[in-house]
């Protein structure tokens, strides 16, 4: 999830605690370039190699290729215009995603994000209820 170009895990799979670790402090410090690619408005950004792009060379240990994965592909989760976090899939095998591979993730983020804003709105709810219920009490 994110917040401007700050951002954090919200769920991962796969990968080794020290990466997630370090990816939750990188988000923190708003410092992860394609999470700030996506908050400006890419919607989907998809590195075919990522032991060719600058961005994952080894050298740094938030690189994807210390994490084992060669093919990675961020989806914007959009509501109203605006991203508000990003799906994150890597592969450890060098194989770009398809057009109907990446048309179903488009359509997990944007029922991602429906399902985040019903929890929004349930919140709301039972917020709203539990005011009522006590101000009812007191009366």
């Amino acid at each position: 999830m994110a917040d401007g170009e700050r951002g954090h895990p919200a769920a991962s799979r796969g990968l080794p605690a020290e990466y997630i670790a370090l990816l939750c402090e990188r988000g923190q410090l708003g410092t992860i370039p394609p999470l700030q690619r996506v908050m400006r408005g890419e919607r989907l950004i998809q590195f075919l190699d990522t032991t060719e792009h600058e961005l994952y060379r080894s050298g740094d240990p938030l690189s994807a290729a210390n994490a084992g994965i060669r093919t990675l592909i961020w989806v914007a989760l959009v509501k109203d215009d605006a991203a508000v976090g990003a799906f994150v899939i890597g592969r450890p095998v060098l194989r770009p995603f398809s057009d109907k591979q990446i048309a179903l993730l488009q359509n997990f983020a944007a029922q991602a994000v429906i399902a985040m804003e019903n929890a929004r709105l349930l919140t709301e709810t039972r917020e709203a209820l539990e005011q009522q219920t006590a101000t009812a009490e007191v009366l």
